[in-house]
């Protein structure tokens, strides 16, 4: 009975009722079942009316009746296969969180990602002036891909979430003039649609990037995919300093194995040790500095420049090199993510509690 119990809660639980019904109703339906069974039980076991647990019952049944309370911030609230959608609105930003964490985060004065490790990321152009395809693995709010297109580059992305595309197209002013590509990061990869000149990885399910697209075999696709002397560019958000920095220093060592140059750079300002880290990757140089760009662009990419990450080799010694059979990106970033969500919760209180 035990073991039947637990293979139908699981199946019940991932393929019906996770894909189809609000978390919160899942919670209370739950303990509105669970409070029954021990009704009955006491029932049977007293013969006398459990009046405590059917006021519980009741209390449940009104709890999952009661209309949701109307967000004074958020849009739209929704639950996808991958997560929990939300995109929040405030007087001068809009926010796109997933499970709680945020993702993208646009001005709304001018339609621009407020982040400067996208702007930074704008480096890449420089490095290839004459670059025409680009692709974003995870497109988030579409706000890169919109910052890629208004300097002429035609811009195809991968998003596993429909439901992020959605919200990137109704919520954020995103019109690709490129494909937008449904389904697994890796496994379009695989598809074999490029190549393209200038490749973007920023990928996140919360705080924890999908291991699977960070491997030794993942880089080999993408550095298959790029034309000769193509760019690979990665943000990951990561300690810089201490124990919990294995995050970049893994990814740089992953990265070394597939391609002869690659750099490190710290892309935001650090905030309790944590930070946005680029690496940027290609067969050929790495080295220009930030041309045909805005003074705003020009600004956040001399900065990151001015914070280049320079490892030898016994500072990257205790980090792993991930591969397809071992790669246990969540470990190494257990410490980056308690220290993000503390941020998060410390910096949006009123998103989080809303």
């Amino acid at each position: 009975m035990s073991t039947s119990g637990s293979v139908l809660g699981a199946v019940l639980t991932g393929f019906i009722l996770i894909p189809h019904l609000p978390i919160s109703q899942i919670l209370f339906g739950t303990a509105l079942l669970l409070l029954l069974l021990g009704a009955l039980g006491t029932w049977l076991a007293q013969r006398a009316l459990p009046l405590g647990q059917l006021a519980a019952c009741a209390a449940c049944v009104g709890l999952l009746l009661m209309p949701a309370p109307k967000s004074r911030i958020a849009l739209s609230t929704r639950e996808s296969a991958y997560g929990r959608i939300t995109v929040l609105d405030t007087a001068a930003k809009r926010y796109l969180l997933v499970n709680g964490t945020s993702q993208s985060v646009m001005e709304k004065s001018g339609g621009e990602s407020e982040s400067q490790y996208i702007r930074a990321l704008e480096w890449s152009r420089s490095l290839r002036p004459k670059a025409k395809r680009a692709l974003v693995v995870g497109l988030g709010a579409g706000l890169l891909p919109k910052a890629l297109e208004r300097r002429g580059l035609t811009v195809d992305a991968f998003e596993i979430d429909p439901a992020i595309v959605e919200a990137a197209r109704r919520d954020f002013g995103y019109k690709p003039k490129g494909r937008v590509v449904v389904g697994d990061g890796r496994a379009s990869l695989e598809a074999g649609l490029g190549p393209w000149d200038l490749v973007f990885l920023d990928a996140f399910g919360a705080e924890s990037p999908p291991a699977h697209l960070f491997t030794t075999e993942a880089f080999e696709r993408v550095r298959d995919s790029l034309s000769p002397e193509g760019v690979f560019s990665i943000n990951i958000v990561s300690a810089v300093a201490g124990p919990d920095d294995l995050p970049w220093k893994a990814l740089y060592r992953t990265l070394s194995a597939s391609f002869p140059h690659v750099r490190a750079f710290i892309a935001s300002d650090p905030n309790e040790g944590l930070a946005n880290v680029l690496l940027f990757a290609s067969a050929g140089p790495l080295d220009a500095g930030a041309t045909n760009v805005g003074p705003r662009v020009a600004q956040e990419i001399a900065l990151m420049l001015s914070r280049e990450l320079r490892p030898v080799a016994r500072d990257l010694a205790p980090a792993p090199v991930l591969s397809d059979d071992f790669a246990p990106l969540d470990t190494l970033m257990a410490g980056t993510a308690r220290r993000w969500r503390r941020l998060l919760q410390q910096a949006m209180p009123e998103v989080l509690l809303d």
